[in-house]
């Protein structure tokens, strides 16, 4: 929520209490702070930051630094990773129009670390060699100067910057391999140490104005950049990284979990995936500005590259998510409200960060409206999809459920049946007029003409290997009688990749359940026999054993972090740990890298079908509630269904428009010559391959694979669970093959009935 929040710290304990005295806005309202409360108190009134995408020019496609500038300029380095191009980009309205100017003097090699300094100049550091790190110093007309700069030693290896950045007084800092912070004298090339951490590596920092934040795995310290001095005010920001150990560090080569800058005063102002917070100087108390559920903060696997604050009521942020980098500018509206007048509802069972943009997306046109994304199972708890599922119908039939439903994992046909659910065949008829859809998707979810939910994206199941292996994919008998042939012609290697019984069966499972279900609803006893038997005759190629099971990757609805990801491991094949594979593929990207490990592989790849039917996965699969705001949660359906969010997901979008762009995108990869790198896991051998460009016969292949597709996978989790739960006693043979038939359908049937 965009509710204003002070995060108050007195010794071990975070006290929150309503604030407006912190990071002021001019003319923005005062008032006392009441330390004494141990719960949130929230008030609402009128003013919040109000986010908007700042565009860049059409050559930058990656953002690489932030800052304001000492003359009132916003400056931004951004680069063209086709052309290997830096740019230095000016703007003295507020991101309205740039100056452009392209950087001289580089060479190809990679700058990982950038920072600019107050006056504009900017420091573009390379690999270390021998011991010497060759810095790139650019001016404000795009020259460039090169100074050395001598660096501690590190075993015996080349000790490399980590992390650049310039304080308000033009000290250079850096942070090494070993976790030190460094001083730089660039005129003299040395460094010298005069931060005290206290043998604790750092993993990086922030400045704001001559305050350095050095952030280790368990808090931070906080010193003056000029002195080296503690400044001994880090309690607050500690408590913060204590409770969100995501804060602690970094695995991005470029980009960090929290960005820092001065307010214009002397108040501290950072922004994590959490918000933007401010942070009086010499004090312990966190001002919330702004929360970043209503924004693209709130995405997840969110970096930043700078956070600039011209003045009090204009932040922008650098920032990189799935969709690239992003420049983002935060005005404070006094007239809107602290709190959206409306709200809407959105439910989902998992969490997904492709939802999260959509949230973000939807507000960019409808900042009068806050979604409340409510996830019934956080992970961070024990609640069962029986738990969440009883709460959410208890809710639904009280008419106190949510507006939109995600209804992946849930029992669509029981929400069609009573009613529940309300036709979005208008919304669905508007997206395809203006963008088109996947023609076979939408008949697929039609229910005696009406659309009561249709998928964001969906997977395909695939099966990968030799010729013969791809031709038995058409059903999943054949390519069970493939595994086995193949185990009987080379018994000492292994025909299919380790991905436990439960994954196994649930990649079957999306293969085939489209199929299971009859007209009463019940489960077609002969093909979940064929279902049964195919999965058995797989996992026991191999001769895995109930002592020695294979290990599951993704988790039950198969997302990895909050995203839903493609389960077909092509590098099985190539490192020989596996013959044959099989797995689900989204989105042109999966297709490319699939086409791309052919150089190594020599296989390809076809669709899983179960024999009968030619199934996909539906992800986000996205309903409207009858007793909710109707109108409202329409548009937020559109938004989902638009080419703005599914272009840069993983999945196919059903979203022609957002297809195209997908396949573009592909051509990206090439461009930059991307590769891809891989190790054994022995560690004995190294196998590399670089992207290859689909051509039209491929996106050709691709695209007849997507419209040959004609029935989704059943899509509830708790039938889902029951088949896998007692086909994984029938593959440990702890039963037998009648007894688990009868046993799913029987348990299938209490469930359906209740």
């Amino acid at each position: 929520m965009s509710r204003r929040r002070i995060i108050c710290i007195c010794i071990a304990c975070i006290l929150l209490a309503v604030s407006f005295a912190g990071c002021e806005r001019n003319g923005g309202d005062k008032g006392d702070t009441d330390q004494s409360k141990e719960n949130a108190v929230l008030t609402e009134g009128s003013g919040r930051f109000v986010e908007r995408e700042t565009a860049v020019p059409d050559e930058i496609d990656q953002i690489a630094a932030v800052r304001m500038t000492e003359n009132g300029s916003l400056e931004v380095i951004g680069r063209n990773q086709e052309l290997k191009a830096y740019y230095l980009l000016t703007s003295g309205d507020m991101g309205e129009s740039w100056n452009v100017t392209q950087i001289q003097g580089l060479t190809e090699d990679y700058y990982p670390r950038i920072a600019i300094a107050p006056d504009g100049t900017t420091v573009f550091v390379p690999f270390t060699s021998n011991g010497t790190v060759n810095l790139k110093i650019a001016d404000i007309q795009g020259q460039t100067a090169e100074k050395p700069v001598t660096m501690p030693e590190t075993g015996d290896s080349d000790n490399n910057v980590q992390q650049a950045g310039y304080d308000d007084l033009g000290n250079l800092l850096f942070l090494d391999m070993n976790g030190s912070l460094l001083k730089i004298d660039v005129d003299a090339g040395t460094y010298s140490t005069p931060f005290d951490t206290q043998g604790i590596g750092i993993n990086y920092f922030g400045i704001a104005g001559t305050t350095c934040i050095a952030v280790y795995d368990n808090g931070c310290y906080v010193f003056h950049t000029e002195t080296g001095q503690s400044m001994g005010t880090e309690s607050a920001l500690t408590e913060l990284i204590r409770r969100n150990a995501d804060l602690a560090s970094t695995s991005s080569d470029s980009g960090y979990p929290m960005a820092f800058t001065q307010d214009g005063t002397d108040g501290l102002v950072f922004a994590s995936e959490q918000g933007i917070f401010c942070q009086k100087s010499g004090g312990n108390v966190i001002e919330q500005l702004l929360d970043s559920s209503l924004t693209f903060m709130g995405t997840g696997n969110v970096v930043f590259y700078g956070v600039a604050m011209p003045d009090a009521e204009n932040i922008f942020l650098g920032l990189s998510d799935k969709q690239g980098t992003k420049l983002l500018h935060y005005r404070y509206d006094r007239t809107a409200a602290a709190v959206p007048d409306q709200e809407l509802t959105v439910y989902a069972l998992d969490e997904s960060n492709l939802l999260r943009e959509a949230v973000a997306v939807f507000g960019q046109t409808h900042p009068d409206i806050y979604v409340n994304l409510q996830i019934g199972m956080s992970g961070e708890d024990s609640v069962t999809v029986e738990d969440a599922l009883s709460v959410l119908n208890t809710d639904i039939m009280a008419k106190k459920g949510p507006d939109v439903l995600i209804l992946d994992g849930m029992p669509l046909d029981s929400y069609i049946e009573k009613g529940i659910l309300s036709d979005i065949s208008d919304v669905v008829d508007e997206v395809e007029k203006e963008d088109g859809l996947f023609k076979n998707i939408r008949s697929a979810s039609e229910t005696e003409g009406h659309i009561y939910a249709m998928p964001v994206n969906f997977f395909i199941p695939m099966a990968a290997g030799d010729a013969d292996t791809v031709k038995a994919a058409a059903s999943l008998k054949t390519f069970a009688a493939r595994a086995r042939e193949l185990g009987d012609a080379n018994p000492s290697k292994p025909v299919m990749p380790a991905d436990g019984t439960k994954g196994l069966l649930r990649e079957l499972y999306y293969a085939d359940s489209a199929r299971w279900r009859q007209e009463d609803g019940s489960l077609n006893e002969d093909v979940l026999t064929d279902y049964l038997t195919a999965a058995k005759t797989l996992y026991d190629v191999d001769q895995y054993s109930a002592d020695n099971d294979r290990t599951e990757i993704f988790g039950g609805d198969g997302t990895v972090d909050g995203t839903k990801v493609s389960s077909l491991k092509i590098d099985d094949l190539f490192m020989n740990e596996a013959q044959m594979t099989l797995g689900t593929m989204g989105g042109a990207g999966s297709y490319q890298l699939a086409k791309s490990a052919e150089t190594l592989s020599k296989t390809s790849c076809a669709v899983l079908n179960s024999g009968e039917v030619s199934s996909y996965v539906p992800y986000l699969l996205t309903g409207v509630t009858a007793d909710g705001n109707v109108d409202m949660a329409k548009e937020f359906v559109k938004v989902l269904l638009g080419k703005e969010v599914g272009a840069d997901a993983e999945g196919i979008p059903v979203n022609r428009a957002a297809f195209a762009g997908q396949v573009e995108k592909t051509d990206q990869a090439v461009e930059i010559d991307s590769s891809i790198g891989i190790g054994s896991p022995d560690g004995g051998e190294f196998y590399g391959y670089e992207f290859v460009k689909l051509t039209e016969s491929d996106i050709d292949v691709f695209t007849g694979w997507i419209e040959s597709l004609e029935k989704p996978a059943m899509t509830d989790r708790v039938i889902q669970n029951l088949v896998l739960e007692q086909g994984e006693k029938y593959l440990l043979g702890e039963q037998d093959l009648t007894h688990t038939v009868q046993a799913i359908r029987q348990k299938v049937g209490l469930y359906l009935a209740e």
